[in-house]
């Protein structure tokens, strides 16, 4: 039977996008780091790939993830009886506001982390036969203000799109109360996964431009356990470029033959924070969006790209 040759620790935990009132991850971290203390440490947040031969193409590794965020968008008016409509229906107010938001994109964004991504994806979509890509992969990361190339690879992976940006996407709508009467509440739910070292507030305020209406109320509801979010911290959401100078390295070949790209995942946390830093050092390989002082903030979920 195997033997591994050091510890090894499993952490299972809950809550993972289920609100502040639950945070395993978080509550580990605070009151029984021991319990998760480790030389280094992976999670299930980046993915494989194999081609049509079931060889290996390409082995991600989290290096970076987003905050998830949800802003409530709400509309009152007076109401009144359906029989005597208003122009201004909160319902229809707010459905304007959403259409908003559903047409806006924000702007691309880069760092170490989906900076070594692309940088070595672009040489397997390449080896793939996808030039295309593979050329707007290295334009951007050339020029990042090249929307053109940009565009390419967002319409081209909605993956890749997340992960190179915030995203902001309505999942949930209440309004009314009787079938016969106009409206007087209105709200939706925008989820938004916010790229590494953007503000909550930052957003939110971006947000209230997009849609251009004061009667649009934008909020972040404070959740328990979640007053970080609330008061729009971005202690959180530090990326790695912030942390290292020094460029993500993921191009060397991993074992089996294929390429190692470093993902920057996009679910996003909800620990609202990292794990101490750890050590990076992968079995096989080279270390992997090792920061300059040699360690990496190892994070407990998976995440930067949906």
């Amino acid at each position: 039977h195997y033997v591994p040759a050091r510890t090894l620790k499993l952490a299972l935990t809950c809550g993972e996008e289920g609100g502040g009132q639950l945070n395993g991850a978080q509550w580990l971290s605070q009151h029984a780091p021991e319990l998760i203390a480790a030389e280094f440490a992976l999670n299930e947040g980046a993915f494989g790939e194999l081609d049509a031969s079931g060889h290996r193409v390409a082995l991600e590794v989290e290096a970076a993830e987003k905050l998830p965020v949800n802003y409530q968008l709400e509309v009152t008016n007076s109401g009144g009886h359906s029989s005597r409509p208003r122009k201004d229906n909160a319902i229809y107010t707010l459905a304007a506001a959403l259409s908003k938001i559903g047409q806006y994109e924000f702007p691309a964004q880069f760092g170490d982390a989906n900076r070594g991504y692309f940088a070595s994806m672009a040489d397997i979509s390449a080896a793939k036969g996808d030039t295309h890509i593979a050329q707007a992969m290295r334009a951007f990361l050339k020029d990042p203000n090249d929307t053109k190339a940009i565009a390419i690879v967002s319409d081209a992976d909605v993956s890749w799109s997340a992960m190179l940006r915030t995203t902001c996407v309505a999942t949930m709508l209440s309004a009314g109360h009787a079938p016969n009467a106009l409206p007087q509440r209105a709200r939706a739910t925008v989820n938004c996964r916010i790229y590494p070292g953007t503000s909550p507030e930052a957003v939110r305020q971006t947000l209230e431009q997009v849609i251009g209406n004061a009667a649009v109320a934008v909020t972040i509801p404070t959740e328990r356990g979640n007053d970080r979010v609330a008061t729009g911290s971005a202690a959180a959401a530090a990326p790695l470029a912030a942390r290292s100078p020094r460029r993500a390295r993921c191009s060397a070949r991993a074992p089996g033959g294929c390429l190692r790209a470093q993902r920057c995942s996009g679910h996003a946390r909800r620990a609202g924070h990292s794990a101490a830093p750890l050590p990076t050092r992968w079995p096989g390989g080279p270390a992997c969006a090792r920061g300059s002082d040699g360690r990496l903030a190892v994070l407990h979920r998976r995440y930067l790209h949906r």
